[in-house]
């Protein structure tokens, strides 16, 4: 089986860590090639709840556009 790793890496001038897990880099990635003013955001969301996982969330991408 694979062993997966994640880098933790310390966000500039607050010192708290990051996870460097794929989504949080496909995020960094969107927010250079977004235009100024615009964020994005890895979220956590609950998803539809079956029977036999109830209370179940997801991570994912948020975009925020500027404010007009």
């Amino acid at each position: 089986m694979t062993d997966l790793t994640f880098e933790t890496q310390e966000m500039a001038g607050t010192g708290h860590s990051i996870e460097s897990t794929p989504l949080h880099r496909a995020a960094r990635q969107l927010q250079e090639a977004l235009p100024s003013g615009w964020g994005v955001d890895v979220v956590d969301v609950e998803v539809a709840a079956s029977p036999r996982r109830p209370g179940q969330t997801a991570a994912i991408l948020r975009v925020r556009t500027p404010d007009n």
